[in-house]
């Protein structure tokens, strides 16, 4: 507690802690529920890794006329971001909790991804295209762990990758792991959990959200189009295979993870 008081002081200003728990931040960093005595809440994102509180301090700043936090504080030192709680539920509790809700948010969530991917990118990491991503999933597939752990569908996605080789796309703003986690739905509609933000293709973020094509029925897709606006012909299903190029690049990494590497594979089955 004594940590937690220095880190919020420059928010608190001498007030006191009257609560604090952990909320769901994803696998990596640390979200706490802060309240002071006064009533107002904070929300303090620990990060294990300080580039990425860098990253995200960016994002959050080039983007702040549109739906994320807003920052109070950031030190990458520590490294820490602290913004106002956003009282609110994720799109994926939403989905289970209210379905009947579902279909009203499709069209904003397609407009507010549109608006998200013109705001002026942070290039964190060089940009990447469509072109590229096929390229390094096909290498990736023809020798090497992601080819070993898909076992006989490998050569089934190699047959889809190469199908959609020509694919091009100008890079813009994205999200990176646009998807139910990260979308909250209270007042407003909010983005969080920016870090991953880097530049590529538009359609990174759409198959992102899609990745679990059955949790959104053909209405849903059919709003979010129009909410976003734009979008090209077969735009779903070219979604989806720019998004299996990061399920392959997860197959494909050091670490053993059988139950998430089991759950990439299913995905690519189910996609070819």
């Amino acid at each position: 507690m004594t940590e937690l008081r220095r880190i919020i002081e420059p928010v608190a200003r001498g007030r006191q802690i009257v609560d604090s728990r952990q909320a769901d931040a994803g696998f990596t960093n640390t979200l706490l529920r802060v309240e002071l005595d006064d009533g107002e809440v904070f929300a303090v994102k620990l990060y294990t890794r300080h580039e990425a509180c860098v990253i995200e301090t960016a994002h959050l700043a080039s983007l702040r006329a549109l739906a994320v936090p807003r920052v109070v504080h950031a030190d990458s030192r520590v490294p820490v971001i602290i913004y106002p709680w956003i009282e609110a539920r994720t799109l994926n509790e939403v989905r289970r909790a209210e379905p009947a809700r579902l279909g009203a948010l499709a069209e904003p969530i397609g407009r507010l991804l549109a608006e998200l991917s013109g705001g002026s990118a942070q290039r964190s990491n060089p940009a990447r295209v469509i072109e590229a991503e096929l390229r390094g999933a096909l290498a990736r597939l023809r020798a090497g762990r992601a080819r070993d752990r898909l076992g006989d569908v490998a050569d089934r996605v190699i047959a889809m990758l190469e199908h959609a080789s020509g694919m091009a796309d100008d890079p813009v703003l994205v999200h990176g792991d646009f998807g139910g986690r990260n979308i909250l739905v209270g007042d407003a509609i909010t983005i969080v959990d920016w870090e991953a933000a880097t530049t590529g293709s538009a359609l990174w973020d759409v198959g992102s959200l899609f990745r679990y094509a059955k949790r959104y029925d053909a209405a849903f897709c059919a709003d979010f189009a129009r909410g976003y606006g734009g979008l090209p012909d077969g735009w779903h299903r070219m979604a989806r295979i720019l998004d299996a190029t990061r399920l392959i690049e997860a197959l494909d990494e050091d670490r053993e993870a059988p139950g998430y590497h089991e759950d990439c594979r299913a995905l690519l089955a189910a996609l070819v």
